[in-house]
């Protein structure tokens, strides 16, 4: 909305503003610079959004690398403009609490290659106290499902199909020393694992391509992987979908209509309010 009063729309603004008969709130050259500041401002919440909110592609992976973003884009510069400074410190201020970092979205960085090394990554679990391949194998474990599914998977190691491997690490890895996997009391799962934490980074468009390629030779994590990337990062794709909507032929539409008029909550029969 900002855009759309920048530009070629200054004069009109103002045009508008002297026929209502209010020239104390007509725009200066000041208060456009601080509107180009602000723009400048949101840009990185945007693009974030963007990212975050597809509807159809992973997102869950990349929920702790925009976290990092606009973390580190809240800090306060000395160029900032005191309102600027002022909003940063602020937001700041219950970043943190907001925007808490989570079991799952640390699983969604760390089954995608290209974000096993971030710096927030590594900094939870040196706080947890606990190593990657023992997250990972924890969090694995602990599903019955999956660990329904472990007992099917076939235990035969199998050579990888990726021939494009490049060391492609910008990062400090969380693991440097992959000996341990020589040892004979490492579990196929843990052999998973460490295969994972190669020190080779995939140059990978989409995560889902990868885990489609290394289902093979790593097939108790790829299920990990199906049950942990299929959660979105945030709730703004079925936001979207509005209520007005109650009469698309689609199965959602459906579900939204029958959600509406059918009482659903209540007592049957009842009408549900209908959002404004």
């Amino acid at each position: 909305m900002l855009e759309s009063v920048t530009g070629n729309n200054k004069n009109p603004i103002n045009i508008l503003l002297n026929r209502m008969e209010k020239p104390d709130l007509k725009l200066f050259n000041s208060d456009w610079d601080f509107v180009y500041e602000l723009l400048n401002f949101l840009k990185t919440f945007k693009q974030t959004v963007e990212f975050l909110s597809v509807q159809k592609g992973v997102t869950i992976n990349l929920a702790l690398l925009f976290r990092s973003e606009i973390k580190n884009h809240l800090i306060v510069k000395e160029n900032d403009s005191p309102p600027i400074a002022s909003l940063k410190q602020n937001m700041l201020t219950k970043f943190d609490h907001r925007f808490p970092i989570t079991d799952l979205q640390v699983l969604g960085a760390l089954l995608d290659p290209r974000f096993q090394s971030i710096n927030i990554v590594n900094e939870y679990l040196k706080e947890k106290n606990i190593t990657p391949v023992e997250f990972l194998c924890q969090h694995a474990t602990s599903l019955r499902s999956y660990t329904d599914e472990l007992n099917e998977c076939k235990t035969t190691e199998v050579a990888s199909k990726l021939d494009y491997l490049k060391s492609l690490a910008t990062k400090h890895s969380s693991i440097q020393n992959n000996n341990l996997e020589q040892q004979h009391y490492l579990t196929s799962l843990e052999k998973e694992c460490y295969s994972l934490f190669s020190p080779y980074n995939l140059e990978i468009k989409d995560v889902l391509d990868f885990w489609k390629i290394r289902a093979l030779d790593l097939p108790k994590l790829s299920i990990l992987a199906r049950k942990v990337l299929c959660v979105p990062a945030t709730s703004t794709p079925s936001e979207r979908y509005p209520k007005a909507k109650a009469y698309d032929s689609s199965l959602s539409g459906r579900i939204v209509f029958v959600h509406c008029f059918s009482g659903v909550g209540g007592r049957t029969g009842a009408r549900a309010p209908l959002a404004p």
